[in-house]
């Protein structure tokens, strides 16, 4: 098994290597505005956003006349901002970060939102991104109880729900955050990882997919640990509007040797609504049309191009026109799709 996740690992590697030195099989492109290449704005290497953003980024090239290039930014309020400054023109986000940045919504959540970026569209909502503690076998960790007494890494700098999700899901189990755990802060997402799989802490707190999570699997193992609900339902209300609680069939993630519950929230592709409808429109048809091929790279992409996940019932921002022409097209948007659409366009916040 080990050696399958590593073989996974380095063909994901030399296929984001070929992207990152614009290998000669990525044709060159003109996008719209007269501009030979787009932005795509992600998270830092190392997380689950980075690396679903390279498998899009490279099957867009491969199948369109665009150039799309990465721009790690070091979180969610910088990447909001590039597209909003014209710097990016496609990203992806939390369904609950995008839906505040769009219609300026205040939350401790994400204190940094300071007003409203009503020229936010979504392509396509993509992945959930299942959240959870995490250890590795020789800790004996089974449940959320044990962590008491352990060393522990869940505190990253400018990830409030992150550092939120932590501390409320500890003292829930009943554990004082700042009494009976030893908490190691991490400088980004790929360091808290880092500390799990160098043993530096018995467990840490993360999404279970992803690079980074993976080679923890790969060197150490992996024991993923469920997030009972009498401890979601005594997580702070903005905490709760932000992630849900579903549970999740043994084996559909790595690590997942039974059924559990764990948290997550779906993420979405967006723009601004300036990007033409030709080149969003060609953005959402490469993805739909062609993200089977990339399933090998990891079980992130097992739900990118599935049309449940790509049109959630309830979309929390209005999509581009492209988008809605691509969806019309394949038969997908129907009038209740029209219906939300035209009611959160009306509740978008004036300039």
């Amino acid at each position: 098994m080990k050696k399958k996740v590593i073989l996974g690992l380095s063909v994901f590697i030399v296929l984001h290597m070929a992207f990152m030195l614009g290998g000669s099989d990525f044709r060159q492109a003109r996008a719209a505005g007269g501009s030979d290449r787009l932005i795509w704005t992600t998270l830092n290497p190392g997380t689950s956003f980075y690396f679903t953003a390279v498998g899009m980024t490279q099957l867009i090239n491969q199948h369109t006349d665009l150039k799309i290039i990465l721009r790690p930014m070091p979180g969610p309020v910088a990447g909001i901002m590039a597209i909003h400054d014209g710097k990016a023109q496609l990203g992806e986000l939390s369904d609950f970060n995008t839906r505040n940045f769009t219609y300026g919504i205040i939350s401790k959540m994400v204190p940094a939102v300071k007003k409203a970026f009503p020229e936010i569209r979504m392509l396509m909502g993509t992945n959930y991104l299942w959240r959870s503690w995490f250890t590795r076998p020789d800790t004996g960790i089974k449940t959320i109880y044990d962590l008491k007494g352990k060393k522990l890494s869940y505190l990253v700098p400018g990830i409030f729900i992150q550092n939120a999700l932590g501390e409320d899901s500890l003292r829930a189990a009943g554990i004082d955050p700042e009494k009976d755990v030893t908490s190691i802060k991490s400088d980004n997402i790929p360091g808290l990882n880092q500390n799990v799989k160098n043993m530096k802490v018995d467990g840490g707190l993360n999404a279970i997919t992803g690079s980074g999570i993976e080679e923890v699997r790969a060197t150490r193992g992996l024991v993923v640990i469920p997030f009972p609900p009498e401890i979601y339902e005594k997580l702070r209300p903005e905490l709760k509007d932000a992630i849900d609680l579903q549970e999740i069939k043994a084996n559909y993630l790595p690590g997942l040797q039974a059924t559990m519950h764990l948290t997550g929230f779906q993420k979405y592709i967006i723009t601004n609504q300036k990007l033409s409808e030709e080149t969003t429109y060609t953005v959402v048809k490469a993805i739909m049309e062609h993200a089977k091929e990339i399933e090998r790279l990891g079980l992130d992409f097992r739900e990118y191009g599935n049309k449940q996940f790509a049109l959630p019932a309830k979309f929390k921002i209005p999509f581009h026109d492209g988008a809605i022409r691509y969806y019309k097209e394949a038969g997908m948007w129907k009038p209740e799709h029209d219906a939300r659409q035209n009611k959160l366009i009306s509740e978008l916040p004036k300039k």
